[in-house]
């Protein structure tokens, strides 16, 4: 698989229109309800259920290659300032055995994450990865947790396990227990949340 397919950029932008023209039309909107300090704005008019049929039903590009898939869905998260938009990424790559350049591409998307909505749907991701290829992901969740991102710390906690209910394998304890124990004092409410 190649590791950046070069697409035109009319190619991405089409795309990034197609998901977007589909979510505003179910939202019966195309200006967010509100625009969070971080400058993205929210629908709120679409409910998750709705959304995830919405990518479920597939879109244009989303029975292409994997490769290309890929670099049209990182167009999307990083162009988008619209968080339903850019949930469509996220419910794709969910629940699906990922290849080393997805995770790769997947995991710099922590990079553009401002909400905890949006940490959440991605720890469902790095969490299915924890459980399959730790070592594709571990080393990037133990940075996190010292990062200044209070999201990435966040994430290094919340990923780990992401609903213990539904895993089958876990890391070590040891691993586990260290990366929580070095947040316990953070004092970001959301870190805080997470550890919980």
């Amino acid at each position: 698989m190649p590791r950046n397919p070069q697409l035109p950029s009319s190619t991405l932008y089409k795309c990034l229109v197609e998901v977007t023209e589909r979510i505003t039309s179910l939202a019966g909107r195309t200006e967010p309800l509100r625009v969070d300090d971080s400058g993205m704005g929210r629908l709120r008019t679409v409910n998750a259920p709705t959304q995830r049929k919405a990518v479920a039903a597939g879109y244009s590009f989303t029975s292409g290659p994997r490769s290309t898939c890929l670099a049209i869905w990182d167009y999307i998260w990083r162009q988008s300032d619209l968080m339903e938009v850019r949930n469509q990424a996220l419910y794709f790559y969910q629940h699906k055995t990922l290849t080393r350049p997805e995770v790769t591409r997947i995991r710099a998307w922590m990079d553009r994450c401002s909400c905890w909505e949006h940490c959440d749907d991605l720890a469902k991701i790095y969490a299915d990865v924890v459980e399959q290829r730790p070592d594709w992901v571990v080393p990037t969740l133990k940075r996190w947790n010292r990062s200044r991102n209070p999201w990435k710390r966040r994430q290094s906690v919340v990923a780990l396990v992401e609903y213990a209910s539904k895993r089958r394998r876990f890391l070590s304890f040891g691993t586990m227990i260290a990366q929580v124990e070095s947040l316990l004092d953070d004092e970001d409410y959301y870190v805080q949340k997470g550890l919980g």
